[in-house]
């Protein structure tokens, strides 16, 4: 199975990166990027993809197993965001740290979140 969420997505689609980047209005190179874990992906625009695949976002995020389906868009409420990124991390028992470079981010912009 491919690790790789916004790729396998992607795939079981039949899409490409350039389609999803017009849908989001940015660079191919940039989808790409975030595709292969080199840039951080902006909350806003994980909210988006999660909303473009209709995933929730932890699955998105390959932060968790449990796949479902979401078929109303996202309402950007970011303390609950936060709320849930702040669960999800600790069931995993991981430190800002940890997360920061498992979503190659940094543990400040993640602790902003929170």
């Amino acid at each position: 199975m491919n690790e790789n969420r916004l790729e396998q997505l992607k795939d079981e689609r039949n899409l490409k990166s350039k389609e999803v980047a017009q849908y989001l209005k940015v660079y191919e190179s940039t989808y790409s990027e975030w595709e292969h874990s080199k840039i951080p992906i902006l909350t806003k625009r994980i909210i988006e993809l999660a909303d473009f695949y209709k995933v929730n976002i932890d699955y998105l995020l390959n932060l968790s197993k449990d796949r479902r389906l979401i078929n109303k868009p996202t309402k950007i409420e970011l303390k609950e965001i936060g709320k849930r990124l702040k669960s999800i991390r600790l069931e995993l028992g991981l430190t800002l740290r940890e997360l920061g470079d498992k979503l190659n981010t940094s543990f400040s912009a993640l602790a902003s979140y929170e």
